[in-house]
């Protein structure tokens, strides 16, 4: 395995922008956008060298992922690169990703697609082809790929970092996260970027599949920090009347709690009606008491 590959950015002419390298397939020559999706390991460096104009500048570390879209039923094989160690602070501060420091994500590339993605200070928020954004992508690789330094602290929390950790059960995350600023009704507004034609938008929210697990200090966790208990879009089944129906009884006491309605209406029904039709009114009426 090679331990380090060096690419070399050409410095652009006055009023002229970066012409970037095809930084990925320096690193992975033989694998190209169009080889469909791959799970297979591939070897990689274990630093790459960057230069402007031949002079060293940054080492970066590669990282390859498999990354479960959280709107979509969907996921991407991506190729990561972490700046490690800045050698040039002046030059590196001249590269379109020169605001960010040792430690944080700059590049990545959706290899199936072959989306490339530099973070440049206006795409900070902007998603990517997997659901994610810059915020939730550095988590996963400060997760997996611990710094010796230790974590940089986060700008700010995608909704795509507080979807995964309430799907994955983990209330303590999902609670640090939420105190860190995640917004408790993510999912509810799905980022355009992350569904496309070829993918089954999953029409849920972080409330939603809380409820779905029937976890009351999930539920309560996100409705204390401010997660809407109504319907989240048009004609949507209420969470109220979702734990209904998929019979999860251990959250309705909480839901009803932080006021959920049971004569919310949804395509002519209401939680109350359900509630009569399978036979869970007096369950609906004690936990009201």
């Amino acid at each position: 395995m090679t331990t380090r590959l060096e690419l070399d950015f050409e410095r652009p002419a006055p009023g002229e922008d970066w012409e970037l390298p095809h930084w990925m397939l320096v690193i992975l020559p033989e694998r190209r956008a169009d080889a469909g999706h791959y799970s297979g390991q591939d070897s990689l460096p274990a630093t790459l060298l960057l230069r402007v104009a031949g002079e060293p500048v940054a080492i970066a570390e590669p990282f390859t992922y498999h990354l479960t879209n959280e709107y979509c039923y969907d996921s991407e094989y991506y190729l990561v690169l972490r700046a490690s160690e800045i050698v040039d602070a002046a030059a590196w501060s001249a590269l379109p990703f020169g605001h960010l420091a040792e430690g944080d994500v700059f590049a990545a590339w959706d290899r199936f697609h072959g989306y490339e993605y530099l973070r440049t200070p206006d795409s900070e928020e902007r998603a990517m082809s997997y659901g994610g954004d810059w915020a939730d992508l550095q988590l996963l690789v400060d997760d997996e790929h611990p710094r010796a330094a230790g974590p940089r602290p986060t700008r700010r929390v995608s909704p795509a970092s507080l979807l995964r950790a309430v799907r994955a059960g983990d209330v303590e995350r999902v609670r640090a996260l939420l105190t860190r600023g995640a917004d408790p009704n993510a999912g509810r507004d799905a980022p355009d970027a992350a569904l496309r034609e070829v993918s089954v938008d999953r029409n849920s929210t972080a409330l939603w599949e809380a409820v779905l697990q029937d976890s009351p200090a999930l539920v309560e966790a996100l409705l204390a920090a401010g997660a809407s208990v109504t319907a989240p879009w048009r004609d949507a089944m209420p969470p109220l009347a979702c734990a209904l129906v998929n019979r999860k009884l251990a959250v309705i006491p909480v839901l009803l709690a932080f006021g959920a309605d049971p004569d919310e209406g949804f395509r002519g029904e209401t939680a109350r009606r359900l509630a009569d039709k399978l036979g869970l009114s007096e369950l609906l009426n004690a936990a009201r008491a």
